[in-house]
C-alpha cells in the first residue's frame, strides 16, 4: 500500500505536522509512506527526523486572496501528478484549506484528519457550509470525538470515523515532585489554542488544590 499525507509546510513546527508525522510513523508498517508538502523548497531536506520521505513540490505560498484561489484550483493536480502510484492521499486539515477535493480526480482514497473540533475556532454559518460541501467528496473524514462525528452527521456528512487526538509524548509521575509554580500549558498564544479559557479554569481550581 502506498500511502501519501498532504501537508502545506512540513517545516513548520505546529500540531498538524506533527500530527502527519505520526500518522505516517504508524502507517509505514503496513507500505510505503511520503510526506507531500507544497510550499517547502525543493533543496530541504528529503526526510523527516522520523526517517518518512518528503516530496517537497516547491510552489509559492499564495500572497493575496486571489493567489490562494488560483492555488486552490491548480494544488490537487499538482498532489496527483506527485503521487501517481498512491493508494491513499491523507490531508491534514488539507483538503479543508487548500486542495479541492472535487478536482483531486485520483484513484487514491482521499482522507481528511479534521484536526479541530466541528466548530473549528472561528465559527462561522457560511464557511462550516463550504467545509461540509467539500468533505461529501471525500472518501473519509476522522474526527476527534464521538460529538464532533455526530455535528457531522446532522449536517449530512456521514463518511466520518472517530480517530481521537494523540499524544506522542510519554506520561510522567509528577507525584513526588515539589514545585511552587507549576507550569499548566505550553503553545502557541492564539485564539485557537484557548489559553484563555484554561487560565480561567485554573484560577478557580487552585484555590482549592494548594498542594
Amino acid at each position: 500500500m502506498n500511502v501519501a499525507i498532504a501537508v502545506p509546510d512540513i517545516r513548520f513546527r505546529g500540531g498538524a505536522e506533527q500530527v502527519a508525522r505520526d500518522i505516517g510513523v504508524a502507517l509505514r508498517l503496513l507500505g510505503e509512506v511520503v510526506i507531500v508538502s507544497a510550499f517547502s523548497n525543493r533543496t530541504e531536506s528529503g526526510q523527516t527526523p522520523e526517517g518518512l520521505t518528503i516530496c517537497h513540490l516547491g510552489l509559492e505560498r499564495p500572497k493575496s486572496a486571489l493567489d490562494k484561489i488560483a492555488m486552490r484550483l491548480r494544488l490537487s493536480s499538482h498532489v496527483r501528478r506527485a503521487v501517481p502510484d498512491a493508494d491513499i492521499i491523507i490531508g491534514n486539515n488539507f483538503y479543508r484549506y487548500w486542495a479541492l477535493p472535487p478536482l483531486m480526480r485520483s484513484r487514491a482514497l482521499c482522507i481528511e484528519v479534521q484536526h479541530l473540533c466541528y466548530e473549528e475556532e472561528r465559527p462561522s454559518y457560511l464557511r462550516l457550509l463550504l467545509r461540509n460541501l467539500l468533505y461529501r467528496w471525500l472518501n473519509g473524514v476522522a474526527v476527534l470525538t464521538e460529538r464532533d462525528r455526530e455535528m457531522f452527521a446532522r449536517h449530512r456528512v456521514t463518511n466520518t470515523s472517530v480517530l481521537p487526538n494523540a499524544v506522542n509524548i510519554p506520561a510522567e509521575d509528577f507525584s513526588n515532585v515539589q514545585r511552587p509554580n507549576a507550569i499548566i500549558a505550553v503553545g502557541r498564544l492564539t485564539a485557537q489554542k484557548n489559553f484563555a479559557a484554561l487560565i480561567e479554569a485554573w484560577a478557580s481550581v487552585a484555590p482549592r488544590l494548594p498542594d
